[in-house]
């Protein structure tokens, strides 16, 4: 969901795909197993849907988040209260796709606002694994980092109800022209441009025009093979987040955008 690291790049997703996560949360058992399952990894592929989220808590590189066999499912509530951390790593149930759709991708938007009011932000930060392609047929390396262009504008330019009669190519042409290069991308020859299914990146929540930039605006797209049994992970680093909001969109596939609230040390509402 993909590696990342703070500055530069604030988050930056395995190079294959997601993969799987773990926790220690220090919480009662009794609470914890009400609302985030710890569990097995294999029961958190067959029970709960594609796309579906879990965290793990414990690690701090790959190799140790994709060996962690206990996972907790947040997959059960739409808002999580977690424990301060440095990072914060998440595994995506990859498993049980459809053979048809050889290769598939995640589009995922996280959204973090600061624990305390700050001047600083760091902006927009994307994310593309490495494998896309140009509508040409061109292969596009990693992408990763921050960039110039403005939260407010990545999102309205993804958003076709603020179009201000604009096409959804001037739109795309503009897109490319302010962030200096190309994000959206073709997953394989076959398929559509992540262009056609924006929609995640065009959600307008938690992005106030009457507010600065969040703490960051991440969004990350990562292609992977139906058939790679690799675990799909990904990691936040905590520059001093209050909440983050994760949206995970596999229309791509079949599977619709998968909303969660995460607020560090904050009860949920």
């Amino acid at each position: 969901m993909i590696r990342w690291i703070l500055l530069g790049a604030l988050l930056r997703p395995e190079r294959q795909i997601f993969a799987a996560c773990i926790f220690s949360l220090v919480l009662p058992a009794a609470a914890a197993s009400q609302e985030r399952p710890y569990v097995h990894r294999g029961l958190f592929y067959s029970g709960t849907s594609h796309g579906a989220l879990a965290w793990v808590d414990g690690v701090n590189s790959f190799d140790t988040a994709r060996r962690r066999l206990f996972v907790y499912d947040l997959s059960a509530s739409k808002c999580h209260t977690l424990p301060h951390r440095s990072q914060y790593w998440f595994l995506v149930n990859n498993r049980g796709i459809n053979d048809a759709a050889s290769i598939g991708y995640f589009a995922v938007r996280a959204v973090a606002r600061p624990a305390k009011a700050r001047d600083a932000s760091y902006g927009l930060i994307l994310y593309r694994n490495a494998g896309w392609l140009t509508s040409s047929g061109a292969t596009l390396p990693e992408l990763s980092g921050a960039n110039r262009l403005s939260v407010k504008q990545f999102v309205q330019l993804h958003d076709d109800a603020a179009d201000a009669g604009k096409t959804a190519d001037d739109r795309l042409e503009q897109l490319n022209a302010g962030l200096g290069g190309t994000f959206h991308a073709l997953v394989a020859r076959d398929q559509p441009s992540s262009w056609s299914r924006r929609s995640v990146f065009a959600l307008q929540k938690n992005i106030d025009e009457l507010e600065p930039d969040p703490l960051f605006y991440w969004a990350s797209l990562t292609r992977f093979a139906a058939s790679d049994q690799t675990p799909m992970v990904f990691y936040l680093n905590n520059p001093g987040i209050g909440t983050m909001r994760i949206s995970l969109d596999g229309s791509n596939l079949g599977f619709p955008m998968q909303p969660t609230e995460l607020r560090i040390g904050q009860p949920c509402p």
